[in-house]
């Protein structure tokens, strides 16, 4: 299967920017080739909920909320 990683590689090798879904978040891959770190996933797998951020018009992101 072709996750698209080359692809990707020569795209981020060339400057332009990669946004990668949260389906690739919770993957073994993701952290066995250290995108993220096993904390943050755990962290994302328990989450009962999310948080919209609007950063800018237009834009938002969706977070996990964290401990304080």
């Amino acid at each position: 299967m072709d996750t698209g990683g080359r692809r990707a590689a020569g795209r981020t090798r060339s400057g332009a920017g990669l946004l990668m879904g949260t389906a690739y978040l919770l993957t073994e891959e993701a952290v066995a080739r250290g995108a993220v770190r096993p904390a943050f996933q755990r962290q994302v797998c328990e989450a009962r909920g999310t948080e919209l951020l609007r950063t800018a018009p237009g834009h938002a992101t969706r977070c996990v909320p964290s401990l304080s």
